[in-house]
């Protein structure tokens, strides 16, 4: 059976479709070079490959950040609620899947946190919402959901 595949999203970043396969939900998505995408985090894990081009991808952990450069071919896992932010370093095609099947109900956003990527790189705040604190600087104990 030949999947459907559905226009998510298009913008001046590039465009992201999606589709499914074995019940799984897949993320196909292109980027233009200098534009971020991410700023979230899912309940699941989550596998990244770049189709072509090059990117870079942040992930926030509790208690440091990792930074990955990634070119056509490579594959990034990223664990269940860790925080990530990927950058096209090059105009990229990327494949992402989750493992839920239902993943669009598992992604976690903060909308302040997520409008840092059309303007400039917040570490900030990015560095506290991955541990736990809200912008207000109260201790949540566990990522936020901001709205």
């Amino acid at each position: 059976m030949i999947p459907k595949i559905k226009l998510e999203h298009s913008d001046e970043r590039g465009v992201i479709y999606s589709f499914q396969i074995e019940g799984k939900e897949r993320l196909l998505t292109f980027t233009k070079a200098g534009h971020k995408r991410g700023g979230h985090f899912h309940k699941e894990i989550q596998q990244t490959l770049v189709l072509n081009g090059s990117i870079r991808w942040w992930e926030w952990r509790y208690d440091h950040e990792e930074v990955f450069d990634l070119n056509e071919g490579d594959k990034q896992t990223t664990p269940s609620f860790c925080s990530h932010l990927m950058e096209a370093v090059t105009d990229c095609w990327i494949l992402e899947t989750k493992t839920d099947s239902d993943s669009s109900q598992n992604e976690i956003i903060a909308e302040t946190y997520r409008k840092s990527i059309k303007g400039d790189h917040n570490d900030y705040l990015i560095r506290t919402f991955s541990k736990g604190i809200n912008p207000n600087n109260q201790w949540t104990g566990k990522p936020e959901v901001l709205k």
